[in-house]
Parts: C-alpha cells; sequence; structure tokens
C-alpha cells in the first residue's frame, strides 16, 4: 500500500503540471483574441484542445490521488484490529466512489470506462467476502 507521503508527494507533482498545462492554455487564450489566419487558428485551437484533455487527465488523477490520500490516512490511524466486515464495507466504499466517478458525466469517457469496469471486477469480491463474514 501507498504511504500518504508518496501520494503527497505524488499530489504535488500533479499540481504542478496542472498548473504547467494551465499556464500554456492563458497563453493559447491570449493567442486566439487577436485576429489569426485560418490555418493558424485551426493549429492553435488543435493544441489548446490537447491542452485542455490533459488538464482533465490530470485533474481525474488529482482525485484519485486525494481519494487514495484519504483512505491511507485512515488506514494509518486506524489499528491493527479491524474485522472482516469492516473490510467489506471499505471495499463497498470504493466501489461507490468509482461508482459515482463513472456516472460523472463531466469526466473523460476513458476514465469513466475504466472507472465502471473497476466497479463490475470489485462486486464479485465484496460478495464472496460477504459470504465468507456471514
Amino acid at each position: 500500500m501507498t504511504t500518504t507521503e508518496e501520494l503527497n508527494a505524488k499530489r504535488v507533482d500533479l499540481i504542478s503540471k496542472k498548473s504547467e498545462i494551465t499556464k500554456s492554455i492563458v497563453s493559447i487564450n491570449q493567442q486566439l483574441i487577436s485576429t489569426l489566419p485560418h490555418r493558424e487558428y485551426a493549429r492553435v485551437m488543435r493544441t489548446k484542445n490537447d491542452l485542455v484533455r490533459q488538464l482533465q487527465e490530470i485533474e481525474s488523477q488529482i482525485a484519485d490521488v486525494n481519494s487514495r490520500r484519504h483512505m491511507a490516512a485512515k488506514s494509518e490511524k486506524q489499528e491493527g484490529g479491524d474485522n472482516d466486515k469492516s473490510h467489506v464495507r471499505k471495499l463497498a466504499e470504493l466501489r461507490d466512489e468509482y461508482q459515482a466517478f463513472a456516472a460523472d458525466a463531466t469526466r473523460s469517457p476513458t476514465m469513466r470506462r475504466m472507472a465502471s469496469e473497476f466497479v463490475v471486477r470489485l462486486n464479485p469480491i465484496i460478495r464472496q467476502a460477504l459470504s465468507k463474514a456471514d
């Protein structure tokens, strides 16, 4: 399992990348204010669209890291005496988070599909754990 410090470092790196991409988008928006020839405008728009896509991916990664940081911090605070039902509950919470992510239309289709596939793979594990816990 990844520690909170490792997740914090990854989050800082992602936020740095997000800042760089945001600066590039602002620069491109400044270029779009001026009148550009059609070819130049098309090139600038392709670049901007690519940067916006990268920004969305990084924001998705940041959200994932934040979620994992939260879960890692919770597990580090807990003591080792958890029973099976609490682990199943944690899996169910994780499933619910990914299910909500998959339903979020503002996310990229690829990330939504990945989250949906994860939920499908996680459901049998939860069912099996519940049958063993009972």
